[in-house]
């Protein structure tokens, strides 16, 4: 509240001066609350980036074991390679 009057005087100065220092500092704290927000988000807020699953971290250390892939690949040819037969029932008419 600043005063008024056509009158000036040392206090209607000061109070000017008070009123300017309070609109820098609100101007100042705005900011600073833009600031804090924008840093909470970067923070704690969803992220695009993804973590890698934990168990792939523990693996990553990990030497690979030859015979193990091995032993996996051809699993994986043998159910490839296997045909299955499926009972197929026969349409009504």
């Amino acid at each position: 509240m600043v005063p008024t009057g056509d009158h000036e005087c040392e206090w209607k100065e000061y109070a000017l001066t008070l009123q300017k220092q309070l609109d820098d500092v609100g101007e100042k704290q705005r900011l600073q609350q833009e600031q804090l927000d924008a840093l909470k988000q970067k923070i704690f807020g969803k992220s695009s980036e993804k973590m890698p699953p934990m168990e792939r971290e523990v693996r990553r250390g990990e030497q690979p074991d030859p015979a193990r892939g091995l032993l996996k690949r051809r699993a994986n040819a043998e159910l490839r390679a296997a045909k299955i037969k499926y009972p197929m029932r026969r349409a009504r008419s």
